[in-house]
């Protein structure tokens, strides 16, 4: 019922013109969307229970709403406008995805090639160049293959995740593979290929299309804000480096894991050579009032109308949830 009139008010504005007005009038701020993984079909029980992989049908009708209603710009272009340099094309929006999932190559390159619609990709280094399967999708497998009941897995799935979020990185690591041992035992079985990464042949095909730029999300994926300032520098500056060969391609901006950082890891994110930076917020980018190393992104859900596509893009749903007391 919720989500019925949801659709039926957003429906309503955006058949009156409201959000293609809000649109115009908006036009210089900038929405950078971010994405995880993408699936062909919806995964069972605990291993996709957050809608982290995005189905490929839903992805497409957000990319093809953009490429009909926005001009699609690199990441890179986007963080040079805010350096003082060309101006952007109205309205403009950026695509970016975070982790560096193989499924970003087998489903989601062949849509932005499709659309001809450029993205920005952040691996976790560790993920990508050694196989180390992100912690959160090892407990998430871990829980998955419990023999308590689906919904017990889920609760207790994230009961245990947002616990583990708040700890210290190495505690946090620590825990992680004690509770997946206990839950898996000495023969735990392979993890599925929706938690797979990308392989360096993949990446350096993305890399050569002229469409993808690949961006670092750390090494480890460390909360950043949770480990020391010299642990955070090694994150942000090992990857880089890390990446960069990986892709064969310079590595110019960085994704704070979890959208997490403070004053001292933007400076340090800057003294590593890295131009730009993306971080959560859920709001469009105001001109002229967006540091390149705080770039907020927001998020589209699978299950959103062209209404609510366009009322996300244009402010009126941040700005709505906003004022309802919700995050903005």
């Amino acid at each position: 019922m919720r989500q019925t009139l949801k659709n039926i008010f957003y429906g309503a504005i955006h058949s009156a013109g409201v959000t293609r007005l809000a649109r115009r009038l908006r036009r210089r701020h900038v929405p950078v969307l971010f994405y995880h993984g993408v699936a062909t079909r919806r995964w069972p029980g605990v291993l996709d229970c957050e809608r982290k992989h995005i189905l490929a049908s839903a992805l497409e009708r957000h990319l093809s709403f953009l490429k009909e209603n926005f001009q699609v710009v690199p990441l890179s272009r986007y963080a040079d406008s805010l350096r003082g340099g060309p101006p952007l094309p109205e309205p403009c929006a950026v695509v970016t995805f975070d982790d560096g999932y193989t499924n970003n190559y087998s489903l989601a390159f062949p849509l932005l090639k499709k659309y001809a619609l450029p993205a920005t990709v952040y691996l976790a280094a560790d993920f990508v160049t050694q196989g180390q399967t992100l912690w959160v999708d090892r407990l998430a497998w871990a829980f998955e293959n419990t023999q308590a009941a689906p919904l017990e897995k889920i609760l207790s799935y994230l009961k245990t995740k947002n616990r583990l979020k708040s700890l210290p990185d190495e505690e946090r690591e620590s825990l992680a593979d004690k509770i997946c041992a206990e839950l898996l035992g000495p023969r735990p079985p392979e993890t599925p290929p929706l938690f797979a990464p990308l392989s360096r042949q993949q990446a350096r095909e993305m890399a050569g299309s002229g469409l993808v730029e690949f961006g670092s999300h750390g090494c480890r994926h460390a909360i950043l804000t949770n480990v020391t300032l010299e642990q955070a520098r090694q994150e942000i500056v090992s990857s880089k480096r890390i990446i960069e060969d990986f892709c064969g391609r310079p590595v110019a901006s960085f994704s704070y894991p979890n959208g997490d950082f403070n004053a001292e890891i933007a400076r340090m994110t800057a003294e590593a050579g890295y131009s730009s930076a993306v971080a959560g917020g859920l709001r469009l980018n105001a001109p002229d009032r967006t540091d390149p190393y705080a770039i907020a992104r927001l998020a589209l859900a699978e299950d959103d109308t062209p209404a609510l596509i366009a009322a996300t893009l244009c402010g009126i749903r941040g700005r709505l949830i906003s004022w309802a007391g919700g995050p903005s």
